[in-house]
C-alpha cells in the first residue's frame, strides 16, 4: 500500500511537472516536479524490493511454484537477503530525504497567493507599484489569498 501511495503521488507531481512546463517562466518548477516523481517512483521500488526480500522464507515455505522460483532468486541464503533488507531501507531512507529536500525547495522558490498579496498590501515592497485602490479590496483579496492557499494546503475552500 505504502509503494502505491507513493506511485499515486509521482503520478500527481508528473502531471504538475506538465503543468509547470507549459508555462514559459515556470521551466524550473517543472523540473523539480520531475525530479520529485523520479525520487517516489525509486521509493516505490525500493519499497516492493525491500518487501520481497521479507516474503521471500515465506513464500518458499507456502509451496508455491512460482512463487517459490521468485523467493529462491531474491533470496536463497539470509545473509544475502538481510543485506538486500538493509540496502533497499537505506536506499528507501536517501530517497525520502532526497523528495523532502525536493519538496521544500518547491515550497520556498514558488510564490503562492498570499505572498503575492503580501507584496501588494499596504505594508509590503510592491504597495507603491500597484496598490489596492482601497482597504475593502484589499481586504477581499487577502479572504481571496486565504482561500486559495487553504484549497491547495487542505483541499477544501474557504
Amino acid at each position: 500500500m505504502s509503494s502505491a501511495g507513493t506511485i499515486i503521488g509521482a503520478v500527481l507531481d508528473l502531471f504538475d511537472s506538465k503543468k509547470e512546463y507549459s508555462k514559459s517562466d515556470r521551466q524550473v518548477f517543472g523540473l523539480l516536479y520531475r525530479i520529485k516523481a523520479a525520487c517516489g517512483i525509486t521509493s516505490a521500488a525500493a519499497t516492493l524490493l525491500t518487501t520481497f526480500t521479507y516474503a521471500a522464507p515465506l513464500l518458499k515455505r507456502r509451496g508455491q511454484v512460482a512463487a517459490g522460483q521468485a523467493a529462491t532468486k531474491l533470496g536463497t541464503a539470509a545473509t544475502n537477503i538481510v543485506m538486500r533488507r538493509v540496502l533497499f531501507m537505506s536506499i528507501g531512507g536517501w530517497v525520502t530525504a532526497a523528495t523532502f529536500t525536493v519538496q521544500l525547495l518547491i515550497i520556498v522558490l514558488d510564490e503562492d497567493a498570499l505572498q503575492k498579496w503580501c507584496a501588494r498590501s499596504a505594508f509590503g515592497i510592491d504597495f507603491e507599484k500597484d496598490p489596492y485602490g482601497n482597504g475593502a479590496k484589499q481586504v477581499e483579496a487577502f479572504h481571496s489569498a486565504l482561500s486559495e492557499v487553504s484549497s491547495t494546503l487542505f483541499g477544501f475552500q474557504g
